[in-house]
């Protein structure tokens, strides 16, 4: 494995079964990367630390169902996953909820760290948060990992940001 190993997933929580393969491959991971909102930190946190399903964490289970996105199992079996091994896992993505720091309201129900882009707060929010010698692995949709231009925004993707930053320290995983 390279140092950052990404794993896209085309549709959102259908790979459990792929997920399982990839991770039994790994002894040494040292950071799991999700594309959750950073205000999702604390549950995800304390689901690792109690093993326990806050009310937060619930409703985003109950609205990924709702847009057909059975995520409960694959998201689970990667936070158990992180703390059996004790690695610990960092959420990336643009805020849900405005904060000093997220404070550029986007038309997607979501708030800026910075830019207009998804993909720069968590392509941002992984630079602040990785050491160059770490093996870790980024996981996320499969539409961020494409190393062109966003189809809406017109801005690089995560993908393209970490190619052009980290080159062959890089690899991908697009699980259809």
């Amino acid at each position: 494995m390279k140092n950052i190993l990404t794993i896209g997933e085309s549709s959102h929580g259908t790979h459990l079964v792929e997920l399982k393969e990839i991770f039994s491959r790994f002894n040494n991971l040292d950071k799991i990367f999700l594309e959750k909102s950073v205000s999702y930190q604390p549950f995800i946190k304390e689901y690792i630390e109690k093993q326990t399903i806050n009310k937060r964490l619930e409703k985003f289970f109950a609205n990924a169902l709702k847009e057909g996105n059975d995520m409960r199992s694959t998201l689970l079996f990667i936070l158990d996953y992180a703390r059996e091994k004790d690695i610990p896992v960092i959420c990336i993505d643009s805020s849900k909820v405005q904060t000093d720091e997220y404070n550029k309201v986007s038309a997607y129900g979501r708030w800026f760290l910075k830019g207009e882009s998804r993909d720069e707060d968590m392509f941002n929010n992984f630079v602040n948060n990785y050491n160059k010698s770490e093996k870790v692995i980024i996981f996320c949709g499969a539409k961020h990992l494409s190393e062109e231009k966003h189809f809406r925004t017109g801005t690089e993707t995560l993908g393209a940001r970490l190619k052009n930053k980290f080159g062959d320290n890089y690899e991908k995983i697009i699980l259809k």
